[in-house]
Protein backbone atom coordinates (compact mmCIF):
# COMPACT_ATOMS: atom_id res chain seq x y z
CA UNK A 1 0.00 0.00 0.00
CA UNK A 2 1.49 3.27 -1.19
CA UNK A 3 0.65 6.61 -0.55
CA UNK A 4 -0.99 8.45 -3.35
CA UNK A 5 2.07 10.85 -3.91
CA UNK A 6 4.08 8.24 -4.43
CA UNK A 7 1.69 6.61 -6.43
CA UNK A 8 1.58 9.46 -8.58
CA UNK A 9 5.68 9.74 -8.82
CA UNK A 10 5.92 5.62 -9.97
CA UNK A 11 3.03 6.47 -12.70
CA UNK A 12 4.35 8.99 -14.28
CA UNK A 13 7.83 7.41 -14.37
CA UNK A 14 6.30 4.35 -15.92
CA UNK A 15 4.41 6.82 -18.54
CA UNK A 16 7.94 8.54 -19.19
CA UNK A 17 9.75 4.94 -19.79
CA UNK A 18 6.43 3.92 -21.86
CA UNK A 19 6.26 0.91 -19.72
CA UNK A 20 2.76 -0.87 -18.82
CA UNK A 21 2.01 -1.03 -15.23
CA UNK A 22 1.03 -4.01 -12.84
CA UNK A 23 -0.75 -3.66 -9.88
CA UNK A 24 -2.27 -6.18 -7.69
CA UNK A 25 -5.53 -5.45 -5.84
CA UNK A 26 -8.81 -6.18 -4.03
CA UNK A 27 -7.03 -8.92 -1.97
CA UNK A 28 -8.82 -9.90 1.11
CA UNK A 29 -7.05 -9.44 4.14
CA UNK A 30 -9.26 -9.08 6.49
CA UNK A 31 -9.97 -5.08 6.82
CA UNK A 32 -11.81 -3.12 4.80
CA UNK A 33 -11.51 -3.26 0.94
CA UNK A 34 -9.02 -0.56 -0.02
CA UNK A 35 -10.58 0.87 -3.34
CA UNK A 36 -7.51 0.90 -5.01
CA UNK A 37 -8.71 1.25 -8.19
CA UNK A 38 -11.28 4.06 -7.23
CA UNK A 39 -8.63 6.07 -5.24
CA UNK A 40 -6.35 5.84 -8.99
CA UNK A 41 -9.50 6.82 -10.87
CA UNK A 42 -10.02 10.09 -8.46
CA UNK A 43 -6.37 10.69 -8.83
CA UNK A 44 -6.79 11.07 -12.36
CA UNK A 45 -3.97 8.39 -13.13
CA UNK A 46 -6.19 5.43 -13.97
CA UNK A 47 -5.48 4.03 -17.78
CA UNK A 48 -5.41 1.86 -20.50
CA UNK A 49 -1.39 1.13 -19.71
CA UNK A 50 -2.54 -0.42 -16.52
CA UNK A 51 -2.96 -4.48 -15.38
CA UNK A 52 -5.00 -5.38 -12.48
CA UNK A 53 -4.12 -8.99 -10.60
CA UNK A 54 -6.49 -10.66 -8.69
CA UNK A 55 -9.25 -7.82 -7.76
CA UNK A 56 -10.85 -10.51 -5.74
CA UNK A 57 -12.64 -7.87 -3.39
CA UNK A 58 -12.92 -4.91 -5.87
CA UNK A 59 -16.66 -3.63 -6.46
CA UNK A 60 -18.51 -3.50 -9.75
CA UNK A 61 -18.20 -0.12 -10.05
CA UNK A 62 -14.33 -0.25 -9.77
CA UNK A 63 -14.60 -3.36 -12.08
CA UNK A 64 -16.77 -0.89 -14.47
CA UNK A 65 -13.99 1.66 -14.07
CA UNK A 66 -11.03 -0.80 -15.03
CA UNK A 67 -13.17 -1.57 -18.48
CA UNK A 68 -14.20 2.19 -19.11
CA UNK A 69 -10.36 3.26 -18.89
CA UNK A 70 -9.15 0.09 -21.29
CA UNK A 71 -7.32 -1.19 -18.83
CA UNK A 72 -6.41 -4.88 -18.28
CA UNK A 73 -7.41 -7.81 -15.82
CA UNK A 74 -5.55 -11.00 -14.71
CA UNK A 75 -7.27 -13.38 -12.59
CA UNK A 76 -5.00 -16.07 -10.52
CA UNK A 77 -7.89 -18.79 -9.49
CA UNK A 78 -5.79 -21.27 -7.90
CA UNK A 79 -3.55 -18.60 -5.80
CA UNK A 80 -6.56 -16.88 -4.77
CA UNK A 81 -8.28 -19.70 -3.79
CA UNK A 82 -5.29 -21.24 -2.37
CA UNK A 83 -3.70 -18.60 -0.54
CA UNK A 84 -7.21 -16.87 0.81
CA UNK A 85 -7.08 -13.89 -1.48
CA UNK A 86 -10.91 -14.26 -2.21
CA UNK A 87 -13.14 -15.64 -4.37
CA UNK A 88 -11.72 -15.34 -8.78
CA UNK A 89 -13.84 -12.12 -9.77
CA UNK A 90 -14.22 -13.87 -13.49
CA UNK A 91 -17.60 -13.62 -13.67
CA UNK A 92 -17.84 -10.38 -12.13
CA UNK A 93 -15.36 -8.83 -14.62
CA UNK A 94 -17.10 -9.90 -17.48
CA UNK A 95 -20.64 -8.56 -16.35
CA UNK A 96 -18.77 -5.13 -16.37
CA UNK A 97 -17.66 -5.29 -19.80
CA UNK A 98 -14.14 -6.80 -18.94
CA UNK A 99 -12.20 -9.93 -20.34
CA UNK A 100 -10.58 -10.92 -17.80
CA UNK A 101 -6.57 -13.49 -18.40
CA UNK A 102 -6.03 -16.03 -16.42
CA UNK A 103 -2.65 -16.49 -15.02
CA UNK A 104 -0.96 -18.80 -12.37
CA UNK A 105 0.69 -15.78 -9.97
CA UNK A 106 3.15 -18.21 -7.17
CA UNK A 107 3.48 -21.57 -8.65
CA UNK A 108 4.14 -22.39 -5.25
CA UNK A 109 0.26 -22.33 -5.07
CA UNK A 110 -0.82 -23.27 -8.17
CA UNK A 111 0.45 -26.01 -10.54
CA UNK A 112 1.69 -23.58 -13.37
CA UNK A 113 -0.94 -25.01 -15.71
CA UNK A 114 -2.75 -22.35 -17.42
CA UNK A 115 -5.16 -25.26 -18.89
CA UNK A 116 -5.82 -25.78 -14.81
CA UNK A 117 -6.64 -21.82 -14.23
CA UNK A 118 -8.66 -21.29 -17.08
CA UNK A 119 -10.69 -24.80 -15.78
CA UNK A 120 -10.83 -23.60 -11.90
CA UNK A 121 -11.92 -20.49 -13.05
CA UNK A 122 -15.06 -21.71 -15.46
CA UNK A 123 -15.99 -24.40 -12.98
CA UNK A 124 -15.77 -21.81 -9.99
CA UNK A 125 -18.02 -19.62 -11.69
CA UNK A 126 -20.35 -21.73 -12.37
CA UNK A 127 -20.61 -23.26 -9.22
CA UNK A 128 -21.41 -19.51 -8.36
CA UNK A 129 -24.38 -18.95 -10.27
CA UNK A 130 -25.66 -21.98 -9.43
CA UNK A 131 -25.07 -20.96 -5.44
CA UNK A 132 -23.63 -24.33 -4.71
CA UNK A 133 -20.43 -22.53 -3.74
CA UNK A 134 -21.80 -19.82 -1.53
CA UNK A 135 -25.56 -21.24 -0.48
CA UNK A 136 -27.66 -18.67 -3.10
CA UNK A 137 -27.52 -18.17 -6.86
CA UNK A 138 -26.15 -14.69 -8.31
CA UNK A 139 -29.09 -14.32 -10.46
CA UNK A 140 -30.16 -11.57 -11.70
CA UNK A 141 -26.75 -10.48 -13.71
CA UNK A 142 -28.41 -10.63 -17.05
CA UNK A 143 -25.58 -12.69 -18.12
CA UNK A 144 -25.37 -16.25 -18.76
CA UNK A 145 -22.61 -18.60 -17.57
CA UNK A 146 -18.97 -18.23 -18.96
CA UNK A 147 -18.39 -21.28 -21.50
CA UNK A 148 -15.42 -23.05 -22.09
CA UNK A 149 -14.80 -20.85 -25.16
CA UNK A 150 -14.33 -18.32 -22.80
CA UNK A 151 -12.53 -19.80 -20.55
CA UNK A 152 -9.86 -20.48 -23.48
CA UNK A 153 -9.57 -17.04 -24.24
CA UNK A 154 -8.85 -16.25 -20.96
CA UNK A 155 -5.63 -18.62 -21.56
CA UNK A 156 -5.23 -16.96 -24.89
CA UNK A 157 -6.47 -14.24 -26.69
CA UNK A 158 -7.10 -12.38 -23.18
CA UNK A 159 -4.44 -13.13 -22.08
CA UNK A 160 -2.25 -11.93 -24.95
CA UNK A 161 -4.01 -8.15 -24.40
CA UNK A 162 -3.75 -8.21 -20.63
CA UNK A 163 -0.02 -7.93 -21.50
CA UNK A 164 -0.09 -6.31 -24.46
CA UNK A 165 0.74 -8.81 -27.17
CA UNK A 166 -2.75 -9.32 -29.17
CA UNK A 167 -0.90 -7.73 -31.88
CA UNK A 168 1.68 -10.44 -32.30
CA UNK A 169 0.32 -13.84 -30.24
CA UNK A 170 -2.75 -15.27 -28.12
CA UNK A 171 -4.65 -16.47 -31.87
CA UNK A 172 -3.26 -17.91 -34.83
CA UNK A 173 -3.36 -15.82 -37.77
CA UNK A 174 -0.67 -14.57 -40.42
CA UNK A 175 2.36 -13.03 -39.34
CA UNK A 176 1.79 -13.92 -35.31
CA UNK A 177 3.75 -16.32 -33.42
CA UNK A 178 2.27 -19.59 -32.45
CA UNK A 179 3.41 -22.42 -30.98
CA UNK A 180 0.58 -25.10 -31.57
Amino acid sequence: SSSIATTHREVAMARDLGLPMTMHVGIRDGGRPRRSVARLARAGLLDGDMQFVHCCTTGAGELRQIAEAGARIVVCPMAEMALGIGVPPTGRARDCGLRPAFATDAVCSASGDLFDEARLALLTERSLRAGGAVGQARSGSGHPVPTTRQALDGITLDAARACWLEDRTGSLAIGKRADI
